[in-house]
């Protein structure tokens, strides 16, 4: 009750005073609910369970975005994030940027970001607070995202805007960072989830208590935990995008990402994981349906004979649909990771498909109503290491009160 009492003081102060302080716009919202179903442990708290929540269990999260506008080309974007599901501190950062965006004089648009953020790899977070508008759980894809990855460095893109607007627009970017030398270490000892947890600054994150960390084992120099934005081999990382947007009607996006780590660099019990994957992602609407899709492949391996190695890859497919303040949505998933090392005891092969479907009430402009059941069915051989069948069929049903403050 004391922890709960002082992150609700810490958020009220957040939302009321930072903005009063900086008149900046201000954006927040407040998620509070309750959880039922059969799951494992979370991997969250050292389980093997594909969701970040506990079956019978209330949630609280909360999120704080802060604009400020420094002059008429540059903003300070800050975003606050609560959880009382996170080892640390409930309350942290998730991104905290400068972005400058000059006013267009051609057909060319450009655009910079310099500090912390989120790559332009989702199109299902796309709502306050790196949330999405359809379900409380992200999919595999953006969870891992969520967790792991995250630019800390300097993003450049440029947009062509053509005079005749319902020619689409072609935006081209890409980005160098530092950190996220770890990111894929969750892929590979821990495998695909589904939650909606987001990583904050300085967040490390719980692994599995698997054999081959033990000690005198192959990899007894690992802390019990990733700390996903470490830069451990102080040489930056990148990737590239492409995006077309057909006003009100279609977005294409592609992107590579790879964080060029050197695979045999060790810091702190942290592990550098080369990892890159190549992404694709489609929005549209058909009939008054939006429909989301995305494809994500890649690979990740670590060690000076790849001690540690896997390919992954995982597609979601979303529809949704609007009845006046009610939403439907669905969305199902299929994803995989592959190992191919022959390390004793580091058995990473794992299939995984998923299936969700989310209703939403928007109650008036402030509180929305939403219930969501999840349903994850994995095979995984790792997990006989911890004398547990290697399927698993877990489900979860989540009902949630949401509020968010109006736009300011």
């Amino acid at each position: 009750m004391g922890k709960l009492l002082a992150s609700t003081a810490i958020l009220v102060l957040l939302f009321w005073v930072t903005p009063a302080v900086w008149s900046a716009e201000w954006r927040a919202g407040v998620d509070l609910g309750q959880t039922s179903g059969k799951v494992r442990e979370p991997w969250i708290e050292g389980g093997v369970g594909k969701f970040g929540d506990t079956a019978d269990e209330g949630f609280l999260q909360g999120y704080l975005e802060l604009k400020h506008r420094i002059n008429d080309v540059t903003h300070l974007e800050i975003v606050g994030e609560l959880s009382d599901t996170s080892r640390q501190p409930w309350v942290g950062v998730t991104e905290a940027f400068l972005q400058w965006r000059p006013v267009p004089t051609s057909r060319y648009r450009w655009q910079a970001k310099v500090g912390m953020f989120y790559p332009p790899v989702s199109l299902e977070n796309d709502n306050d607070g790196w949330r999405s508008r359809h379900t409380r759980s992200f999919s595999a894809i953006n969870s891992w995202i969520g967790e792991e990855v995250r630019t800390l460095g300097t993003q450049f893109s440029v947009e062509w805007r053509p005079w005749q607007m319902h020619s689409g627009r072609l935006q081209l970017g890409g980005a160098l960072f530092m950190g996220n030398d770890p990111a894929g270490t969750l892929l590979a000892w821990r495998g695909w989830s589904s939650h909606a947890q987001q990583s904050r600054w300085a967040d490390d994150l719980p692994l599995q208590a698997l054999p081959q960390f033990q000690q005198g084992r192959f990899f007894a120099d690992q802390n019990p935990y990733v700390e996903p934005f470490k830069e451990i081999d102080n040489r930056p990382g990148f990737y590239a995008f492409a995006q077309w947007r057909l006003p009100r009607r279609l977005v294409v996006k592609a992107m590579h990402y790879d964080n060029l780590a050197k695979p045999t660099a060790l810091e702190g019990g942290q592990y550098a994981w080369q990892t890159r994957f190549d992404a694709l992602g489609v929005r549209t609407e058909v009939a008054g349906f939006e429909l989301i899709s995305q494809w994500m492949k890649g690979s990740t391996l670590m060690g000076s004979r790849w001690e540690a190695t896997a390919n992954f890859r995982s597609v979601f497919a979303l529809v949704a649909k609007q009845f006046g303040e009610h939403r439907i949505a669905l969305r199902y998933e299929d994803s995989l990771v592959r190992q191919f090392d022959n390390t004793p005891q580091d058995n990473n092969d794992e299939t995984t498909d998923g299936l969700t479907v989310s209703y939403g009430w928007q109650i008036n402009s402030h509180w929305q109503l939403q219930a969501e059941w999840q349903r994850q069915r994995t095979w995984r051989p790792g997990w006989m290491y911890a004398n547990l069948t290697p399927r698993a069929d877990e489900a979860l049903w989540q009902l949630g009160l949401h509020w968010r403050s109006k736009r300011r």
